[in-house]
């Protein structure tokens, strides 16, 4: 048509038409875009989607990421009584600016963080009344009011988090809507939705609908699809995930009285990073070695715990911003130590005494003497860490360990100090 009205400019034998035609032309396309809506020419369009309703496009002067605060016109949708179309605003889920939720009434958000709210790129347009006028035109549009990061739950050892929706409207203040907005969530990565995974809001503004989810096993950031109406295939967002110290070990009991030491694996879950933070580690009773380490995110660090006297120990890992779960292990009389310490001094002085070939005079008082060389000795490698015979032992702390290094000791008796 272009063309057509160039060429007949170009050899026409009217200038004077040929302006007058370029002029109406001109005036009509202004024109058809004033009858979509009364606003400027967009910098993109957004579709109308309804299976009822025909395709269509309407302009849109602001991309603003909350659109239902924009003036559109929808007066060319002619809604029926109860009817409902969906305008898609081709973009993804995006964070609302803190200067466009201060346009909204405060009630509307009430009790919500207004950092934390992200809209979803669609408006809904429904018609509630029954006569089908203007007025009963209601316009709302999804929008998520928490997205926060998964943090590590320790009672139900999990990594939780709550995602909330609700159907903003500037205009209504509250109520119903005909047809409720179904939404369903995703995830490969996420083992359970409460109360479920799909949703369907009746309703404008709060409350809000709330969904917990939780995962037992999840690093750095859960990707979840959200999917509605509008976008079959779902928005794709992520949740970050807050790493947590863990303090661990499966000894509950000690040894008491310094007899006993055992390791302490410290692990952060949530993170592959191969970066590390310096982590200190705190015992109310007993002597952690040692009790501060370099700890990376995907690697685990072993520490030692050595009993101190009688009762329960608490024992926690704190880093800045984040602290371990609470270990409590109780030091316990070493009465197991002690038997087995004698056991093996017995055991060890028996056997020597028999193979003297000068014996002494008095059973017992080799006896006596073999206990306690060989508890002292127990006592030694033990607690102090001094061996007092030149053999190599196994540092590993069990009863057969106690009762042998007692009796060889009673048995070849010290050689060094």
């Amino acid at each position: 048509m272009g063309f057509s009205i160039y060429k007949t400019v170009y050899n026409g034998w009217q200038p004077a038409t040929a302006i007058l035609i370029l002029m109406l032309v001109f005036t009509a396309g202004i024109a058809q875009i004033s009858t979509a809506q009364n606003q400027t020419l967009p910098p993109r369009a957004i579709n109308i989607i309804n299976r009822d309703l025909p395709q269509f496009q309407i302009a849109q002067q602001d991309t603003s990421n909350l659109e239902l605060l924009n003036s559109f016109n929808f007066q060319n949708l002619q809604l029926q009584p109860r009817q409902k179309t969906i305008v898609n605003l081709n973009r993804d889920i995006s964070r609302v600016d803190i200067g466009t939720m201060n346009r909204i009434d405060p009630a509307i958000f009430a009790g919500v963080d207004k950092q934390n709210i992200f809209s979803f790129p669609e408006l809904h347009v429904e018609n509630s009344g029954a006569s089908g006028s203007e007025a009963d035109q209601i316009i709302y549009q999804p929008v998520i009011t928490s997205l926060k990061p998964m943090v590590f739950d320790r009672m139900s050892n999990t990594f939780t988090s709550t995602l909330s929706f609700l159907l903003l409207s500037a205009d209504q203040s509250s109520g119903d809507i005909s047809t409720p907005m179904p939404i369903e969530l995703h995830s490969d990565f996420l083992d359970n939705f409460q109360p479920s995974n799909q949703l369907r809001i009746g309703h404008l503004n709060l409350p809000s609908t709330n969904v917990s989810i939780s995962a037992r096993n999840v690093r750095d950031s859960v990707q979840i699809r959200i999917v509605t109406e509008a976008k079959t295939d779902g928005y794709v967002t992520y949740l970050k995930v807050e790493p947590t110290l863990n303090l661990f070990t499966e000894r509950k009991r000690l040894q008491g009285l310094g007899i006993q030491q055992v390791p302490l694996q410290l692990t952060w879950r949530g993170s592959s990073s191969d970066e590390s933070k310096v982590v200190n580690i705190s015992s109310s009773k007993g002597t952690v070695t040692p009790n501060s380490v370099e700890l990376s995110y995907n690697q685990p660090a072993i520490v030692y715990l050595r009993s101190e006297g009688i009762g329960n120990a608490s024992l926690t890992a704190s880093t800045t911003g984040a602290q371990s779960n609470t270990l409590q292990i109780n030091f316990i009389f070493p009465w197991v130590f002690l038997i087995f310490s004698l056991a093996g001094g017995f055991l060890g002085g028996t056997a020597k005494y028999f193979t003297l070939s000068e014996k002494p005079k008095s059973f017992l008082t080799t006896t006596i003497g073999s206990l306690t060389i060989g508890l002292l000795g127990a006592l030694a490698y033990f607690v102090l860490g001094i061996n007092l015979l030149n053999i190599e032992f196994s540092s590993t702390f069990n009863e057969f360990a106690v009762f042998g290094i007692s009796a060889l000791i009673a048995f070849f008796g010290i050689r060094k100090l």
